[in-house]
C-alpha cells in the first residue's frame, strides 16, 4: 500500500511540537483518548489484604516484541505511576513515551516523548526518574521535566543505568560508563572485560557459560564464583543484554527466566548461595515493604530476602477480557513497581495497568 506524503504531515507536525515542548504533554483533546478504565481483574485470596485502586487498558498499543522492550519499564513514586508506552503512530500517539498517571485515580498526568530509540530500563530515583535507552540516558524530575539528557554511550549497548551516591553507573559489554548524577556529565570510563553489573564496592563479570565472578573493590579480596542455574542465561545475556542480576543491600538476586524459571540469592560478602526458588516468575524482582516481590501465575509473591521463605501473596483473578488479545508467546512479560504501600502491575502482552493499595498493618502477622 502506497502512503501519500501529505497524510504524514499532521503526525510530523504534532510530533515536532511535542518535541519542542519537551514532550511533557500531548494536545488536550488527545489526553484521555489513549486508555480506558476497565474492571478486568479482582483480588482473590490475599495476605496481606489489598484492594484495587484503579485499572485500565492502554488503547491501540501494538503487540510487543520481547527483544524490543525494556527489562523493567515501570516506576512508582508517591504521586505517579510511570511507565514506557509504545506508540500507535496516529495524530494522538506519535512516539513512544514515558507516561505518568496519578497514583490515586489513574488519570493521565504527563508524558515525555522519546523518539526513535530502543528503551532499556526505567527506574525511580530520589529526585525523579532515570530512563535508559540503547545509546543514551535521560533524567526527569518528579513532574516529567528534563533535568539532563546524555548521549555519550557510544557502544549502543546500554542495558540499564542506576544511581549510587553521586554517580550514575552504566555497564556496557567491556566498559562501565560513570556519569555525575547531578548534571549527567561523563565522569570517567572503566574498562572491565565481560562486565555484567557494577557497583562502587563490587562488580560482576561473566566467567564461563554458567558461572559469574564476583569481584570486590578492595583488591586484597579474591573474587568468588557464582554458579547460575541455567547455561542458556549468560549466553542469552551476551546476545540481547537482558538484565538478570539485581542487588538489594547485601543480597544479589539472579533471575533465571528460562524454563524452569528460578530465583537464586547470593550473599555479596562472600558469594555463598543463600536460597533458591523455582516458579513461573514473569517479572523482574523488586523490593516491597522489606520483602522481595515478584509476579508468578497471576500472583504477586512476597519472599523473605535472606531466607527465601514465602511471607505472603496477592492472588489476582481475571473476571473479564476487555483488553487486547495477547499474541502467543511463552515468555510473558510483567512489570512491577512499588512505593510505600502502593503496588502497580503492567501486563505487557495485554496492555493492562493495575494499581493496588496494600494493607501493610497485617504484613508481619
Amino acid at each position: 500500500m502506497r502512503i501519500r506524503i501529505s497524510s504524514w504531515k499532521p503526525v510530523i507536525f504534532i510530533g515536532v511540537i511535542a518535541s519542542l515542548c519537551g514532550g511533557i504533554s500531548t494536545i488536550a483533546y488527545c489526553r484521555n483518548a489513549l486508555y480506558k478504565e476497565v474492571t478486568n481483574w479482582q483480588i482473590g485470596d490475599s495476605n496481606p489484604p489489598a484492594r484495587i485502586l484503579w485499572q485500565h487498558v492502554e488503547l491501540n498499543v501494538p503487540s510487543h516484541q520481547a527483544s524490543r522492550v525494556p527489562t523493567n519499564g515501570l516506576a512508582v513514586s508517591d504521586k505517579y505511576v510511570v511507565y514506557w508506552r509504545k506508540p500507535h503512530f496516529s495524530p494522538c500517539d506519535v512516539w513512544q513515551t514515558i507516561t505518568a498517571y496519578h497514583i490515586q485515580n489513574g488519570t493521565r498526568a504527563w508524558q515525555y516523548a522519546v523518539p526513535g530509540t530502543i528503551p532499556r530500563d526505567l527506574i525511580g530515583v530520589d529526585d525523579g526518574y532515570l530512563a535508559t535507552m540503547e545509546a543514551w540516558l535521560v533524567k526527569l524530575n518528579p513532574e516529567g521535566g528534563v533535568v539532563w539528557r546524555n548521549q555519550t554511550v557510544p557502544s549502543r549497548a546500554a542495558k540499564q543505568a542506576y544511581t549510587q551516591g553521586n554517580f550514575v553507573y552504566v555497564p556496557s559489554f567491556s566498559k562501565v560508563y560513570i556519569f555525575q548524577a547531578k548534571n549527567g556529565k561523563l565522569d570517567r570510563v572503566i574498562e572491565v572485560s565481560n562486565i555484567v553489573d557494577y557497583w562502587e564496592d563490587a562488580f560482576l563479570t561473566m566467567r564461563s557459560s554458567d558461572t559469574l565472578s564476583l569481584h570486590f573493590a578492595n583488591e586484597e579480596r579474591e573474587a568468588v564464583t557464582l554458579k547460575v542455574s541455567n547455561q542458556a542465561l549468560i549466553a542469552e545475556y551476551s546476545e540481547s543484554l537482558v538484565k538478570f542480576t539485581y542487588r538489594f543491600n547485601d543480597i544479589l538476586i539472579v533471575h533465571n527466566y528460562f524454563t524452569p524459571p528460578k530465583l537464586q540469592a547470593f550473599h555479596m560478602n562472600d558469594g555463598r548461595l543463600l536460597w533458591e526458588r523455582s516458579g513461573a516468575f514473569s517479572s523482574p524482582p523488586i523490593m516491597f515493604n522489606e520483602m522481595l516481590a515478584i509476579y508468578a501465575a497471576d500472583r504477586v509473591l512476597f519472599f523473605d530476602l535472606l531466607t527465601g521463605e514465602t511471607k505472603g501473596y496477592i492472588q489476582l483473578v481475571r473476571v473479564s477480557s476487555d483488553s487486547i488479545t495477547p499474541i502467543p508467546n511463552p515468555l510473558r512479560i510483567v512489570w512491577l513497581g512499588a512505593s510505600q504501600n502502593i503496588l502497580s502491575i503492567y501486563f505487557r502482552d495485554t496492555s493492562e495497568l493495575l494499581t493496588l493499595e496494600v494493607d501493610l498493618t497485617d504484613s508481619n502477622k
